[in-house]
């Protein structure tokens, strides 16, 4: 179901009971177009979320925790200036829009009370969060648009919050309404032209009732009808794909009840808005990686060919040396000289216009100690270009794997390194993500995400007893148990172990467990690189933790 106006009245009813009266505890900025907002009401805490995201803008409780920056920006910073401390007193849509108007009394600095408004407008690209005083004067907003960037509506500081025009008949329009459905439509399609905050499968809805004009009355106060149920839909694979006020008649799907609409959303959101977030973060880590792979590989090629110069450099060894040892057959005048060669073959070497045979001679040689040194050092670097192309390879691996910014920003780190980038001293320097741990009766499954969280989780949390995990003969995360453990954490662990490899797709894989004082690090070698002995393998399933 789209975020239409049906559905956002629904919403900020729901948020209205759940939310008036509570204090604004705290509020945070984890993303760009993103605020989350700890409200306490009735000795309960809530997750707010309140995000203008182009492609998942919405506003519900949440119980994702995000990981925030440890300089807040400069948005977060104003709410919590005006917001922190203050009383939500009302929760409700705006303007029969798709906006919802949070009202907030909050104390100022001279600890009079005053009124606030923290209006999200959920409108796809041109979403927005928007902090006003109570006169709707603009004190500022999470996405300010200036005077070159529209030329209808402007949100800047100290500006008058104006309305986004409407060009349709809005819900709140009894009269207006009534007009409309005194003429016959003849499709559902005609709805969402002539009535504002309508989305299409809303639209169906109502088309398909008895009484279109009463199916909208119900529709908006549907929080109060006895007829609010929600609900969501799933595939075949059991991945939410939506979200209704009520099981729609006209949607052809089951539908699975929850035990509210923000819960709804909240389980929607988790899936979708992490998988958006993932896929944005790591597009600049998966950027630099395709560069760098694509750099190891011209210089593999570029000394495989040095290496298969090999030949020709023996052929100027002989010519030269041959050259050397028959001078004194050579006339003036000869163009080439035929020699017996070393194995009794007859050889021709051809000279060179206007030069001494012995010049000629040198000259071969010196090639030769030239290609022979070229030689030496590409089998050298072709060494090292292979265990580089075999790292980068298990870094493709934690970028699947990794979540949270701060994952893809030490990933980033790490391949700046590699391409010879330092990090600039005046840099700030982020709290290092922490591997991820499962929590089972008697002990601790840990396993890492990227090569950093690995190299932690071998060589600083884990001690020399635990029992260790890899899979075989693949790029993948290193897991340990801590504690004692039974047959059924050992396979669980392994599962987590192929699963967080890059031999996730096949259905059987084996993976490797030892002591961890039978792991050692490869000297001089990159974070993660290590060597075992001593193991047993168990074959299994990938599987996600759950």
């Amino acid at each position: 179901m789209p975020n239409d106006v049906i559905l956002l009245k629904a919403l900020a009813d729901e948020l209205n009971s759940s939310l008036k009266g509570g204090r604004i505890e705290k509020i945070y900025q984890p993303e760009t177009d993103e605020i989350t907002v700890l409200v306490k009401n009735n000795g309960k805490m809530h997750n707010l979320v309140i995000s203008a995201s182009p492609s998942s803008p919405r506003a519900h409780l949440s119980t994702q925790k995000k990981e925030n920056s440890l300089s807040a920006p400069a948005f977060c910073m104003l709410l919590r200036k005006h917001l922190t401390g203050g009383n939500i007193s009302d929760v409700s849509i705006f303007n029969y829009d798709r906006i919802i108007k949070f009202t907030i009394d909050a104390r100022n600095e001279l600890k009079d009370v005053k009124k606030y408004f923290l209006i999200a407008e959920l409108m796809g690209r041109y979403s927005n969060i928007i902090l006003t005083d109570d006169n709707f004067v603009i004190i500022d907003a999470i996405r300010r648009i200036h005077f070159d960037q529209s030329t209808t509506r402007y949100i800047l500081p100290n500006l008058n919050y104006v309305l986004q025009p409407k060009n349709r008949v809005s819900l709140d329009d009894d009269a207006a309404l009534d007009e409309v459905f005194s003429s016959p439509i003849s499709s559902y399609d005609e709805l969402p032209k002539l009535i504002s905050g309508i989305g299409k499968e809303t639209a169906k809805e109502i088309f398909s009732a008895d009484n279109p004009r009463e199916k909208i009355r119900e529709l908006t106060n549907i929080y109060f009808e006895t007829s609010f149920c929600p609900v969501v839909t799933k595939n075949s694979d059991g991945k939410i794909t939506d979200y209704y006020v009520y099981p729609y008649s006209t949607v052809n799907s089951d539908f699975e009840k929850s035990e509210s609409l923000n819960d709804a959303l909240n389980k929607f959101y988790l899936l979708r808005d992490g998988e958006e977030r993932k896929k944005a973060s790591s597009k600049t880590v998966t950027t630099v990686l395709k560069r760098l792979q694509a750099k190891n590989e011209r210089r593999i090629e570029d000394n495989l060919s040095k290496i298969k110069d090999k030949d020709n450099a023996e052929k100027n060894r002989m010519a030269g040396t041959l050259l050397m040892n028959y001078l004194w057959m050579i006339k003036p005048g000869d163009k080439s000289v035929t020699v017996d060669g070393f194995d009794g073959e007859k050889v021709t070497i051809p000279l060179v216009a206007d030069e001494k045979p012995a010049v000629t001679a040198k000259n071969l040689l010196k090639k030769y100690n030239k290609q022979k040194r070229a030689v030496e050092i590409a089998e050298i670097q072709l060494e090292e270009l292979y265990k580089q192309r075999d790292y980068l390879k298990s870094i493709e691996v934690s970028i699947t794997n990794s979540f949270t910014k701060t994952e893809y920003e030490e990933i980033l780190k790490e391949l700046n390194s590699i391409n010879g980038y330092k990090q600039n001293k005046t840099e700030k320097r982020q709290k290092p993500s922490a591997p991820t741990r499962l929590k089972f009766d008697c002990c601790e499954i840990i396993f890492g995400r990227n090569n950093l969280q690995n190299n932690d989780v071998t060589f600083k949390i884990a001690d020399r007893g635990d029992l260790w995990l890899h899979v075989k003969n693949h790029h993948g995360s290193h897991v340990i148990i801590k504690g004692e453990y039974a047959d059924e954490t050992l396979l669980k662990a392994a599962e987590i172990a192929a699963y967080y490899s890059d031999a996730n797709q096949d259905g059987k894989v084996e993976v490797d467990y030892t002591l961890v004082k039978f792991v050692k690090k490869i000297p001089s070698a990159l974070p993660g690189q290590v060597t075992y002995t001593n193991y047993k393998t168990v074959i299994v399933t990938p599987k996600k933790e759950n």
